[in-house]
């Protein structure tokens, strides 16, 4: 048969590993190729197996971990999955996932209309009821450090940014009734300026409990997080976010025209 296309293997975060494999979805329609679904092989933030010091259990934990996670996005029983009697070609991290967000600047390609994202995000519904609210339910992620995540990256941004923009959206839907929904990590010390009648602290959550919080949002603030990112994809949210850059200046992500760079109105006020 002829090439086609998955995504590379990872041993990182969730977010990221999630990601990938949206962009390999979205660059082999926009090449013209199949994609083939690899299997997860680990993931970070099993923080049950990091703390399991029997060698054979603390690897079952992560086997099940990412069968959870599996199962969670539910991709693989719907895509023709990866095995030794094809050829296919792992997706490169950064080049291809340029020439999707090229693509996207430049009007080639519309994420929300890509028959492999719609896909993509009907297998992450399926299996899951998004709850209404008699509320406007903000989801917002801080993403800060932690054990096994040590890089500064998204985890730098201001105190002063997350709680710009509640103050921006309490002032924007004034008169409504609505709670903010906070996802971090930490400790609960660090986070004692956002405690509010309207707020609400997720610390240190499931990982699972956390994207789905965020996921069923009405509005969501994300951080520089390929997790936060993710969950907007998935999500039929308000979104407003912070542009990402790499070391060669390259959006990391691309964003739909309709977001709301959040980063902006916090410049500009």
């Amino acid at each position: 048969m002829g090439e086609c296309v998955t995504h590379n293997v990872q041993t990182d975060g969730f977010g990221s590993q999630y990601n990938t494999m949206i962009y390999a979805v979205l660059y082999s329609e926009l090449v013209g190729l199949d994609y083939y679904y690899s299997p997860m092989v680990r993931m970070e933030h099993n923080y049950d197996a990091s703390k399991e010091p029997n060698a054979s259990k603390r690897q079952q934990m992560e086997k099940d971990f990412v069968k959870m996670l599996e199962d969670f996005i539910n991709m693989r029983p719907h895509f023709k999955n990866v095995n030794p009697d094809i050829k296919c070609r792992e997706l490169m991290h950064i080049w291809e996932r340029n020439h999707v967000i090229h693509a996207v600047n430049i009007g080639k390609l519309n994420i929300f209309e890509s028959s492999g994202f719609k896909k993509i995000k009907a297998c992450f519904w399926e299996k899951k009821i998004k709850p209404v609210y008699d509320y406007l339910n903000i989801g917002v992620h801080i993403r800060r450090r932690n054990s096994q995540d040590n890089r500064d990256g998204g985890t730098i941004t201001p105190d002063e940014y997350y709680l710009f923009m509640i103050d921006y959206l309490r002032e924007k839907y004034a008169g409504r009734k609505m709670i903010f929904n906070i996802y971090s990590q930490g400790d609960v010390e660090k986070f004692e300026k956002y405690k509010a009648e309207d707020t609400v602290l997720h610390l240190d959550e499931p990982l699972t409990d956390t994207f789905m919080g965020l996921a069923c949002a009405n509005i969501l603030v994300t951080s520089q997080s390929s997790f936060s990112h993710t969950v907007s994809l998935m999500s039929d949210a308000e979104v407003y976010y912070i542009p990402s850059r790499i070391d060669f200046h390259h959006d990391v992500w691309a964003n739909p025209k309709e977001w709301i760079n959040g980063w902006d109105l916090f410049k500009h006020h």
